[in-house]
């Protein structure tokens, strides 16, 4: 779906959502362009109906945890804060959505459900045509391998990275190191 001339990806992150209390997690994903020095780009000056369309598109999920369920749910595919929507831009959005959740719940048709959230994250980057390390990762110093300030990842490195973000965000866990 995405031009070949941009290289797209989905930038991730986790936080305590603090509106639920210490207990829950927020996951979100947006599609960004991915530039020529591996920094991300949001799409919000999109000028095609392409980057128009897929302009805060994302993936949210929330977690509960030190309560025995130490794992996403809740992922949805769904555009994340727009700040104005025009007519054009809505017609670009309401294409995107139809097109890449039809081609979600043809997977689903053939793959049954996805697992977990990282399943639903890479069936996401399927969709969007993302092939190569399809998501990014905001990184401190001592993790930036690649000198952008980021990390990519594929799919089973994206796993054991919320593996990480739940163990560590976990409330007794920041007690810890509080």
């Amino acid at each position: 779906m995405p031009e070949e001339t941009k290289d797209f990806r989905l930038q991730v992150g986790v936080k305590v959502n603090a509106s639920f209390g210490d207990r829950h997690l927020s996951f979100r994903a947006e599609v960004v362009e991915r530039r020529a020095n591996g920094q991300p780009y949001g799409l919000s000056c999109g000028w095609t109906d392409l980057e128009r369309g897929l302009d805060n598109l994302g993936v949210t999920a929330q977690a509960s945890v030190g309560i025995g369920t130490e794992h996403f749910y809740g992922y949805e595919l769904e555009y994340l804060e727009p700040y104005t929507v025009n007519a054009r831009r809505l017609d670009a959005m309401s294409k995107t959505m139809r097109r890449l959740t039809a081609k979600l719940e043809k997977m689903a048709a053939t793959l049954g459900s996805p697992e977990d959230l990282p399943a639903f994250m890479a069936r996401v980057a399927v969709a969007l045509g993302i092939t190569k390390a399809p998501f990014m990762v905001l990184v401190d110093a001592d993790h930036d391998f690649q000198g952008t300030g980021y990390r990519e990842m594929d799919a089973d490195t994206l796993r054991y990275w919320i593996g990480e973000q739940l163990k560590k965000l976990a409330p007794e866990s920041r007690e810890a190191t509080a």
